[in-house]
């Protein structure tokens, strides 16, 4: 039902999107305040220019084309309010930095991001860099990126998947609430929230180099965590507090523990099948 809902919401913000303001046919092409810019093809920047900027409460429509070789960032969402809406087969790749960034607005509530329908590949900086915003994510891909899949204040996801990333798969400083997850093969933590909350529905989270998920609370529910941490501790949940866990099959959990400003493991929470 989560899904289907997802995809209904994806598809009447692509409806309300269709009017453009701007046809961008062109690198570096600015978006003002409140407008819609809408691609008309795809965008190949050639490494020389950033791809699309966005003015604040601004829509970006790809409708169905990509971005690519941008400079850095391919889509620069410059007041931390904006939404970037893809398409069948629309992705931002080979970007010199980030795919997407936000930057930071003098009032933190409108701090917002929405990301739909989209691929984000092999950018050198994170697939989406909003750490000071709330990214709200519905059936995007972050992967194969040089720093984080996802990196925000707050993150709101449903089906997302982030690979292969070289940092964290999806990091937030506050809180990240999602249905319907992949977190694999990343080089840190699949999904980390050290300081804050993760509250995950349906998630798979397994090969990546660190934990499986690291945060403060946790509360899971019908996921697979596993196969996290192979060659140091084996830690698939890594958690501050006692967590959460239902339906769910995962390897390994140990106390995340704070000992003279170092991060240390203690003993299990006894929820998973090797505790």
């Amino acid at each position: 039902m989560r899904r289907i809902l997802g995809a209904l919401c994806v598809m009447l913000l692509v409806a309300a999107a269709v009017r453009a303001d701007v046809a961008i046919t062109t690198c570096g092409t600015l978006v003002s305040p409140g407008d819609t810019g809408v691609l008309a093809g795809d965008l190949d920047c050639g490494g020389a220019s950033p791809g699309v900027i966005l003015g604040r409460s601004t829509t970006l429509v790809l409708n169905g084309f990509s971005i690519r070789n941008a400079a850095d960032p391919a889509v620069d969402c410059v007041d931390g309010a904006c939404a970037v809406l893809g398409g069948p087969a629309s992705e931002i790749s080979d970007c010199a930095g980030d795919g997407i960034r936000a930057g930071s607005p003098a009032q933190p509530s409108r701090r917002r991001v929405t990301v739909s329908d989209l691929r984000i590949r092999g950018c050198d900086g994170s697939g989406i860099e909003a750490p000071m915003a709330t990214v709200v994510a519905t059936a995007v891909e972050t992967s194969g990126n040089g720093a984080h899949g996802i990196h925000a204040r707050k993150v709101r996801a449903t089906d997302v998947l982030a690979s292969a990333n070289g940092l964290h798969g999806v990091v937030a400083m506050r809180k990240v609430l999602a249905a319907g997850i992949t977190a694999e093969a990343n080089g840190a933590n699949g999904i980390n929230a050290f300081e804050g909350r993760v509250r995950v529905a349906g998630a798979l989270v397994t090969g990546n180099t660190h934990a499986g998920i690291a945060a403060r609370l946790l509360d899971l529910e019908a996921g697979t965590i596993t196969a996290n941490n192979t060659g140091a501790f084996g830690i698939d949940l890594f958690v501050v507090r006692p967590p959460h866990v239902r339906d769910t099959v995962c390897g390994q959990s140990r106390q995340l523990l704070v000992v003279g400003g170092q991060i240390q493991a203690g003993p299990t929470w006894g929820v998973c099948a090797g505790d």
